[in-house]
């Protein structure tokens, strides 16, 4: 359930139509700390003991809008009979020509693309190509997106498109270009390894969740045929094995190992017989 709640200025008896789906009370915090709206601006004036608050509580979810937009034209609170700049709910919404005006103002003077003097030339590193703005290196890469580039340049990802991406500061060899490379991948790897080391001391002494635990018997045989029939392909049997070069057992480990295999070759032949 949701409610609907109308405020009254006492001063000038003007009024505000609004919905929500939490306390009112809630929300009206929020209309005076964050709001940008006209009724917020009001609000943190007069404060909220310069309103009368009336609450309709108990309106369905799916009745909100409709209960909003019908109370708010009923009521005139339509700007600039009241403090409501849109016509309420979301369909079909009309915006007030105060806020028509105030968007048109606001978007005055913006650009896209190469017509934005503040926009920047990116650098692909793999092919040194260097395009003018990032609308143009998205476009030529297929991305819809430009955030993907824009992500590469602040360093927040390591890649779009397969490639790797920074501002253009100036000319740079083939080889600086690669070494760039090697040293956006070598933060990442730092990163990465800083990150776990991290996430590692935060759990030391913790006790795992699965230490001492062992799977029924039904999960063993759930496993077991989910698995059955299945063959690992060229590539992963390689990198097992590349995985396990060079490993150097411990003695404990091997004793273990040793009688893991014991076991199962003596269940096996059970099994058989």
């Amino acid at each position: 359930m949701g409610t609907i709640y109308v405020l009254r200025n006492k001063t000038n008896g003007k009024c505000y139509v609004g919905q929500t789906r939490r306390a009112v009370k809630k929300r009206l915090y929020e209309h005076i700390k964050y709001g940008k709206t006209e009724i917020s601006r009001v609000l943190r004036k007069a404060g909220i003991d310069g309103f009368n608050v009336h609450v309709f509580c108990g309106v369905p979810i799916e009745m909100l809008d409709y209960a909003e937009a019908k109370l708010i034209e009923k009521s005139g609170t339509f700007w600039p009979g009241g403090y409501n700049h849109q016509t309420g709910g979301s369909v079909g919404l009309v915006r007030s020509a105060a806020t028509r005006d105030r968007q048109s103002a606001s978007m005055a003077g913006n650009h896209i693309g190469g017509k934005n003097p503040s926009a920047r030339k990116v650098l692909c590193l793999e092919t040194g190509t260097i395009y003018q703005t990032m609308k143009a290196a998205a476009s030529g890469m297929g991305l819809k997106a430009l955030s993907n580039i824009c992500s590469c340049c602040i360093g927040t990802n390591r890649t779009a498109a397969g490639y790797h991406w920074q501002y253009y500061i100036g000319k740079m060899s083939e080889s600086r270009r690669w070494n760039r490379i090697e040293e956006i991948e070598t933060e990442r790897i730092e990163t990465h390894q800083a990150a776990r080391k991290k996430m590692s001391e935060s759990h030391s002494g913790d006790k795992a969740y699965w230490k001492g635990k062992r799977l029924s018997e039904e999960t063993k045989q759930k496993i077991s045929a989910a698995r059955s029939g299945k063959k690992l392909s060229a590539a992963h049997k390689a990198a097992i094995s590349m995985g396990g070069r060079g490993r150097v057992h411990s003695e404990e480990t091997k004793r273990k190992m040793s009688e893991s295999t014991k076991r199962w070759r003596r269940e096996r032949r059970k099994g058989g017989g």
